[in-house]
């Protein structure tokens, strides 16, 4: 598999100043979205899609390690 994690062409950290932009601007649109889980939030499908492209994405490994453990206590509990 290849590695997703990369720095951006200035050399900062990886999720630095346009990482938190991005995650701002996704946490005030879910805030203005209605509660249908259906739908898809296409500007932000065009956001994630524009930073793959750039090499801007990055991902978090911890933050996906911490939400599969969360899934697997969820799960254990039932």
């Amino acid at each position: 598999m290849n590695d997703v994690t990369n720095t951006s062409s200035n050399g900062s950290q990886p999720g630095s100043n346009q990482n938190n932009s991005i995650k701002n601007k996704n946490e005030e649109k879910k805030n203005n979205q209605s509660q249908n889980s259906d739908s898809v939030d296409s500007v932000r499908v065009a956001e994630v899609q524009s930073a793959i492209s750039n090499g801007e994405y990055t991902v978090d490994a911890n933050r996906i390690a911490d939400k599969i453990l969360a899934f697997e206590d969820f799960i254990n509990k039932e």
